[in-house]
């Protein structure tokens, strides 16, 4: 991603041209990503794996409520990732026109033409459903990756350091 950055500030976005072709790339990838997530989906329903399996539901950030457990199907599963990621697309093709039609921006444009095709090929659901995958990594429901590396499930699950009270300094 940095040589594609590096790349951006190469070029002359004062040329029309440029400006086209950018645009053309952007729109591009975006339609890749829009009908491989419409594919994974008809693949989805057309497998019609109603295999259960019970997960934890996180509560939302700043509530006190503890997770659930939810029971759900794979083909559920499944879809809400699928839609997740269309949520996803959709809210970065919004960010993307405002950056670009309203503020007039166009350097982001090169970026974003290519992480959404970097986060396609890195969608579980698109590995299983489309390229064929599996394995142990690709058990529902998925482990999140968290900001920091590792996944969020690891990082709840590893034990906070004990505090010992005798060593504690009092002022």
């Amino acid at each position: 991603m940095l040589a594609v950055n590096k790349m951006s500030g190469q070029l002359d976005f004062e040329d029309p041209k440029i400006i086209t072709i950018v645009r053309v790339a952007y729109v591009t990838s975006c339609l890749i990503v829009f009908l491989a997530y419409s594919y994974a989906k008809k693949v989805i329903e057309s497998k019609n794996d109603l295999t259960t399996f019970t997960m934890e539901k996180p509560a939302s950030p700043f509530s006190q409520t503890p997770p659930e457990s939810v029971t759900t199907t794979v083909k559920a599963y499944d879809l809400e990732q699928v839609s997740s990621a269309l949520k996803s697309l959709y809210q970065g093709v919004a960010m993307m026109g405002f950056l670009h039609l309203y503020m007039k921006y166009t350097n982001p444009l090169v970026l974003q033409s290519i992480m959404p095709l970097k986060n396609l090929y890195e969608n579980k659901i698109i590995q299983i459903h489309v390229l064929g995958r599996s394995g142990p990594e690709y058990k529902r429901p998925f482990k999140t990756e968290s900001l920091f590396g590792g996944s969020k499930d690891e990082a709840a699950a590893a034990p906070s350091p004990a505090v010992d009270a005798s060593k504690a300094k009092t002022d």
